[in-house]
């Protein structure tokens, strides 16, 4: 409330809240004001100041004040040193796998030989037609202009839908 911008803003909306009859009278169309305007550590510092407190009781808040916040420091502190041990495990660790991996032979794991075994899948008689078809698509294909590499044989209705017995 030292701020004499602050206390402009806290008279303009004081004024506003006792013209739209939210306040009754000025001084709790002040109190409204502030309240809206001033966030919570300005308004207790206010309301220390505007109490008439005496200087003993202001003396005893500030002691709680100080030793609320050096709590909460020793709290983080030791917050801060349990972070730092953990971190000093985790570095231990990782240099303790760096250090296995390093002395470890650089050798990678060769898959057993194994014999190859190939099978074939057993023979089937073939038509003469297909026997054709295999001697046709063996043979290079011939380029034509409108149809490519494609060939009457490569694209054959009966082989495509099915229409009966065959």
């Amino acid at each position: 409330m030292n701020d004499i911008a602050s206390i402009q803003k806290i008279n303009n909306m004081s004024q506003e809240l006792k013209r739209f009859g939210f306040a009754d009278d000025r001084q709790s169309s002040i109190e409204q004001a502030s309240n809206i305007l001033l966030n919570d550590e300005e308004q207790q510092a206010s309301q220390i100041l505007h109490q008439g407190s005496s200087v003993e009781e202001i003396q005893n808040k500030f002691v709680r004040y100080k030793d609320a916040n050096d709590s909460r420091v020793q709290k983080l502190n030791n917050h801060i040193d349990e972070l730092k041990q953990e971190m000093q495990q985790i570095l231990s660790v990782v240099s303790a796998i760096q250090s296995r991996r390093e002395s470890a032979p650089q050798q990678k794991p060769q898959p057993s030989p194994q014999p190859e075994q190939h099978v074939e899948p057993p023979r089937q008689e073939r038509s003469p037609e297909e026997k054709e078809e295999s001697r046709v698509q063996t043979e290079e294909k011939p380029y034509y202009e409108k149809q490519g590499l494609f060939t009457s044989n490569d694209v054959q209705i009966d082989k495509i839908f099915y229409y009966g017995n065959k």
